[in-house]
């Protein structure tokens, strides 16, 4: 004689199952939005950090222009660039609203572009009508303009940075958690709806 075999389990087709699998598309669009909005901002705030800032003015080599400045947490820096790669801070200086000289001094940043060069920087403090005179190479041009203590560069590189981690990781702590979720309810409603059918109880 041969053993009675247990009649097979009740069949509980995927459509059927609760939620849907909506939960599933969701998580994988969340942790693809996820790298591409980190990677967007990552290039947004790396090609910040290298560009220039806008100049409040600019002078031939041995010359003189008017601008006005006003310190503030983006102001701190007066920056002074120049085409010329030997340009130095002691070609320019900057004459105050008050009529007092300033000179520019180095500084440990490096900013470079294809034309220009950082070569000092000045923090004068007052606000108004600075004038900045140059006698410079000949040939050069030199420019100013106000940038923060850091010159932008810093805070912008660490927020790169920042994104391109913590975007991407963000979204797929948030895709997995969406994905898991939705995958252990369908399992529960499968398990439920097989005992409901088999007609054994359900321990959820």
């Amino acid at each position: 004689m041969y053993a009675q075999q247990p009649p097979p389990p009740p069949r509980v087709a995927a459509s059927e199952l609760r939620p849907g699998r909506f939960g599933y598309w969701a998580g994988g669009a969340v942790i693809v939005l996820g790298v591409v909005v980190g990677i967007t901002a990552f290039v947004v705030l790396l090609l910040r950090a290298v560009a220039l800032p806008p100049f409040a003015v600019e002078v031939p080599g041995s010359g003189e222009g008017a601008f006005s400045y006003t310190p503030g947490p983006e102001t701190v820096n007066i920056a002074l660039y120049s085409t010329s790669a030997s340009g130095s801070t002691g070609d320019c200086g900057l004459i105050t609203p008050s009529g007092e000289p300033v000179g520019f001094a180095d500084t440990s940043f490096t900013h470079e572009s294809t034309e220009w060069t950082l070569v000092g920087a000045a923090s004068p403090g007052e606000s108004g009508e600075y004038t900045l005179v140059c006698e410079g190479e000949p040939g050069a041009s030199y420019a100013a303009a106000a940038v923060p203590a850091d010159f932008g560069a810093v805070g912008d590189i660490v927020g790169a940075l920042a994104s391109f981690f913590l975007i991407p990781l963000s979204g797929l702590v948030l895709g997995l958690v969406l994905v898991i979720s939705t995958a252990v309810r369908r399992g529960n409603h499968k398990r439920r709806l097989t005992a409901e059918r088999g007609g054994y109880p359900y321990r959820g």
